[in-house]
């Protein structure tokens, strides 16, 4: 059963492997799960969660020409318009509190 069935996320997510810097746990996941390599890449933040664990944020810049390509982790995926009020519907609260933090960093 996903653990995230049925929710929009923000590009990619996984576990750090041994040893592995957290930072770089980031860019691994955005290319396993996209097939895309970014072009520019910053560490925003880390979040801890009221379950214990800790999520570090960060944020990709992608080349213009870039196509995604999910992974079987994902069965769709949309780019989204710039401004966090023009989102979609399924876009739930988590997710634009997510985004504004990242947007209000600049």
């Amino acid at each position: 059963m996903a653990s995230w069935a049925g929710r929009w996320a923000l590009g990619a997510g996984g576990a750090v492997e041994l040893r592995e810097n957290p930072a770089e746990t980031l860019w691994r996941e955005l290319e396993e799960e996209w097939s895309v390599t970014a072009a520019e890449r910053r560490v925003e933040a880390l979040v801890d969660r009221p379950d214990g664990l800790t999520f570090i944020v960060g944020s990709a810049v992608l080349d213009s020409n870039a196509e995604p390509v999910p992974d079987a982790e994902h069965d769709d995926w949309a780019w989204w318009p710039a401004n966090i009020d023009n989102w979609p519907p399924e876009a739930d609260e988590p997710l634009k509190r997510m985004a504004g933090f990242l947007e209000a960093r600049g």
